[in-house]
């Protein structure tokens, strides 16, 4: 059923489903992200300090590179930009924002600048797992359940349920 497809992306693949919804608005009913930058640019700026916990997130310039690291200055040759934070803001498709406490790889700041800029959408919620890592946000207490009911809110607004995991009008 079209009107009951959801995009879901953990990390570059939660920028992929909001440029999917972005190209095909028409198609997407929902997007759920977990743990997803802003964009390339923004992940450029930032270095982050593996193996800590809590995880340490440093400017570029502060880390363990030297501050003639090139990394920080090759910006123009990027192709790929994942500017998700521009595509979000005029989705019109309802929007769940998932996002780990505890991420040492892409900033929480991240994903909450990421809802502040959904104006697009009259759904939009936001669920913070503060036990969750980059790669373990899935396994806390109600990350499941979240989505479950945020699946269910936005069918049941389109005239839709789910019943034993099937979509029925």
């Amino acid at each position: 059923d079209k009107e009951a497809i959801f995009a879901y992306g953990h990390s570059l693949g939660g920028g992929v489903a909001i440029y999917v919804s972005a190209i095909n608005p028409q198609d997407i009913a929902g997007v759920i992200t977990d743990n997803t930058f802003t964009c390339i640019e923004d992940m450029m700026d930032i270095n982050i300090t593996l193996n800590t916990h809590p995880p340490k997130i440093c400017s570029m310039q502060d880390a363990i590179y030297p501050k003639w690291t090139p990394y920080v200055h090759v910006k123009f040759l990027l192709r790929n930009h994942w500017p998700s934070i521009a595509h979000v803001e005029g989705l019109p498709s309802a929007l769940l924002f998932l996002c780990g406490n505890l991420d040492g790889m892409v900033p929480p700041w991240m994903s909450h600048k990421l809802f502040e800029a959904a104006k697009g959408t009259s759904c939009k919620e936001f669920k913070s797992f503060p036990g969750g890592s980059h790669e373990d946000t899935w396994l806390q207490p109600g990350y499941f359940d979240t989505i479950k009911l945020f699946v269910n809110k936005v069918l049941r607004k389109e005239g839709k349920l789910i019943e034993k995991g099937k979509a029925t009008k």
